[in-house]
């Protein structure tokens, strides 16, 4: 099993050497490192040649001609990588030495999962943990084991995003699928990996810290850590578990968490059927409409009165209607 790294640049100067030589020093060793730099100014692409000097059969360095930003270098990047599994890596982090070891196990006795994210420790710029911070990560572990019957799925079109790239890896078989990644206002790459393969339940979510993600003021994208605050993290756990339990099946609840699917159906598919292939547009529409459906059948058979009186009233008044 060949392995892959998608390692995207800019202005990394500070941090990259740390992270590039905790890439190269994993138990098991990678057999690419793609770097797409997006047109760095300082110290990076001297950085950068250096190692490809030093190890030619391992890294391939691609200086875009155009600066394409987070979503599209990243894009570029996963579609110039040629390993079995593709790992994603931001310019300014640290991998523990058994990130490698651990994902590929899992992936070997997982056959069914297409997509794997991992947890983490939060580090600052002298790379000193913060200690005084919580990384949102623990909190959807915590909020992953106390829930029963629970959907990655539901879980991102009603709450958003818990995945992020820089802890993220993936079969090279939904390239396919993931591929165009659409660039949307406030949508970042790892969070449509993440939605196309959670549509097909093939994502996983590994507790183990098998990263150091720094949290600095000049990262483009990032905010996974929050100062220790017991309110803090309850208010994130209770925003996790609202409407999460699929086995909670009352009125009320089965009326709000339908009203919040549609809601989400016809806000964004809109928008993902023009700009994201019709392989992952087909794959998201059908495991949406699986979990919808299954929604409503079971509002229908445990609550027909309310529902009859509902649906036709829903009618009348063009409300939970999806728009095609």
């Amino acid at each position: 099993m060949t392995i892959s790294v998608a390692l995207c640049t800019y202005n990394g100067e500070k941090f990259l050497e740390e992270q590039i030589n905790s890439i190269l020093d994993q138990t098991i060793a990678v057999h690419e490192i793609v770097v797409c730099d997006d047109r760095s100014t300082d110290a990076t692409l001297s950085i950068l040649d250096n190692y490809l000097e030093t190890y030619p059969e391992v890294f391939k360095i691609f200086r875009n001609d155009t600066t394409l930003k987070s979503v599209k270098n990243f894009e570029k990047a996963i579609s110039l990588c040629t390993g079995d599994i593709i790992f994603l890596a931001d310019q300014d982090d640290y991998w523990y030495k058994d990130k490698v070891e651990t994902i590929l196990n899992f992936f070997n006795h997982h056959r069914n999962i297409n997509v794997i994210c991992t947890n983490g420790h939060a580090i600052d710029n002298e790379s000193r943990f913060l200690e005084n911070h919580f990384v949102t990560w623990d909190v959807f572990l915590q909020f992953t084991n106390e829930t029963s019957n629970f959907s990655l799925f539901d879980f991102l079109i009603q709450k958003g995003n818990f995945a992020t790239g820089a802890s993220m890896a993936f079969r090279k078989s939904i390239k396919d699928f993931i591929l165009p990644i659409p660039e949307i206002k406030g949508f970042h790459h790892d969070e449509y990996i993440a939605l196309v393969a959670a549509s097909n339940d093939e994502i996983a979510f590994i507790g183990e810290k098998l990263i150091n993600y720094r949290i600095h003021s000049s990262q483009q994208v990032g905010g996974i850590a929050y100062h220790h605050d017991k309110f803090d993290y309850q208010e994130i756990l209770d925003y996790f578990k609202w409407n999460a339990d699929n086995s909670v099946n009352d009125f009320k609840t089965l009326k709000r968490r339908i009203k919040s699917q549609i809601i989400w159906y016809n806000k964004y598919m809109p928008i993902y059927k023009e700009k994201i292939s019709e392989k992952a547009f087909n794959r998201i529409k059908n495991g949406f409409l699986q979990r919808l459906n299954t929604n409503i059948a079971m509002m229908k058979s445990r609550h027909p009165v309310k529902y009859k009186i509902l649906s036709t009233a829903d009618k009348i008044l063009n409300k939970r209607q999806l728009k095609n």
